[in-house]
């Protein structure tokens, strides 16, 4: 999201963020017009547990292992929270007179809370009379797609034409999802009808009671998404598999930021000349590798000492590993997009996260995927099926199969090629994807009261049985 706050920054808007990962802003963040509401809150009871069991041992599915549950009751743990210890704050927020409230959909029951208020509110005092209405933007900035929005439909959700949400974790390329399987159409058949009665029956039902505290009795989904003004989507589109969407979707996910100044000692080991290329390896901050099965460390670790003729650096915050091979360096924290951008860098490993592989796009650097949580293995199985992201499976990698994967990989100076040539199609928009992003949200903020910047739907089906 804070490509877009920047670019709304640089045409002389006002932004606001509610912040509550910790006590002090981001020190990325460096613009003036982007201001924090500094509302910190403490971790959940055995978060890192949880993290630690899905990423490194369970696959994320609706049905089999219920992850939504426990993440929509984070959710709502979170606002029932905020409510407590930021009391003041919350009640600024109510009462503040906002021109739009961008609320991001990855189960912040908070947000999705005030907008529907904020709208009651101006229903109440007379609502298409002519008083201020203030505009509401629903924004999935890590899923494919908005994940409640399978309330309402044509929203780039289909039930068998592509891979679910949280499909299964693929090993090949022969396990990429076609809906010419039998067997794949029935798991994407399950899959999403299980997350279409946790979300629309459990979560919308029985695990957000904190809305009704705050003063919104009877939520739903539909209601939120009808009377939005617009939903924004970080997602790969028009790569992949074919999809329709519904007019009130926009997606605005295909931008990239520019590097900045390699740091001297990184720049350093990357440009030594005994070797024939970088090999960047980084899997986000989420996974704790303090709590990563052994196999798993071993497997990688003793594929890049095979890989000794190239240079490996692997973003690791977990414990010491002893007699490395010089080729490796382990480091907390690298300077990804620079190392991206160098032309020395032959490959990325990665989580697949959707930034991550919206970088590695950005970059033209091949990628290999191990998906560990969420939506990634969804993000692989799109790969797999543009055929440019082999995958490491973390149930079955040995040192001999990541070894193999990425040496095909690094090998083949074609892949390299493809890799620029998706960029450049990713990239290719009649319009630059965050100014399509301003364009719509300042026409948003110009409508009169009431009024949308799409036509509306005749009809809305909100279940399907």
């Amino acid at each position: 999201m804070l490509p877009l706050m920047e670019k709304l920054s640089q045409h002389n808007h006002s932004v606001f963020v509610l912040w509550t990962f910790s006590s002090q802003p981001p020190s990325s963040v460096k613009t003036k017009n982007i201001k924090f509401i500094l509302s910190p809150l403490p971790k959940h009871k055995n978060e890192d547990k949880f993290n630690a069991e899905y990423i490194w041992n369970k696959t994320v599915g609706n049905a089999l292992e219920q992850a939504l549950i426990p993440v929509n009751m984070g959710g709502n743990e979170d606002m029932g929270q905020l409510m407590e210890i930021h009391q003041s704050k919350v009640v600024e927020i109510i009462n503040s007179d906002w021109d739009l409230i961008i609320v991001d959909d990855l189960f912040w029951t908070f947000g999705f809370a005030l907008t529907t208020l904020k709208h009651r509110l101006w229903e109440k005092n007379g609502g298409g009379g002519g008083g201020k209405e203030t505009k509401s933007i629903i924004y999935s900035t890590a899923g494919q797609t908005l994940l409640s929005a399978e309330s309402i439909k044509s929203t780039g959700r289909d039930w068998v034409s592509k891979s679910p949400l949280f499909p299964f974790i693929p090993t090949d390329k022969n396990d990429a999802y076609t809906p010419k399987r039998f067997t794949h159409r029935l798991h994407a058949l399950f899959e999403n009808g299980a997350e279409y009665i946790l979300m629309n029956w459990i979560v919308e039902q029985f695990l957000m009671p904190n809305i009704a505290r705050f003063g919104v009795p009877n939520f739903t989904w539909k209601e939120l998404f009808t009377r939005s003004s617009l939903q924004l989507s970080d997602s790969i589109d028009r790569l992949g598999w074919p999809l329709s969407k519904g007019p009130e979707m926009i997606n605005i996910g295909a931008h990239c930021k520019n590097p900045g100044k390699m740091p001297e000692n990184f720049r350093k080991f990357i440009e030594e000349e005994d070797s024939e290329g970088i090999i960047y390896v980084a899997f986000g901050t989420y996974p704790e590798w303090s709590l990563a099965p052994k196999r798993t460390i071993s497997a990688l670790i003793g594929a890049f000492e095979r890989l000794n003729k190239f240079k490996i650096i692997f973003a690791y915050n977990g414990p010491p590993i002893k007699n490395l091979n010089k080729n490796i360096l382990l480091t907390k924290w690298a300077p990804q997009l620079e190392i991206l951008a160098h032309p020395k860098t032959k490959a990325y490993i990665t989580h697949g996260g959707l930034k991550s592989v919206r970088e590695g796009l950005c970059s033209g650097v091949p990628l290999i995927l191990m998906p560990l949580f969420a939506e990634q293995a969804h993000n692989a199985q799109q790969l797999l099926v543009m055929g440019i992201g082999p995958v490491i499976n973390k149930y079955t990698l040995t040192v001999d199969s990541v070894y193999s994967t990425i040496y095909s990989t690094v090998s083949n100076p074609k892949n390299i090629l493809i890799s620029k040539r998706f960029r450049s199609i990713f990239l290719d928009r009649p319009i630059k994807a965050l100014d399509e992003g301003l364009f719509w949200i300042e026409r948003i903020t110009r409508l009169k009261p009431g009024r949308k910047v799409y036509f509306e739907l005749l009809i809305r089906i909100t279940y399907i049985l």
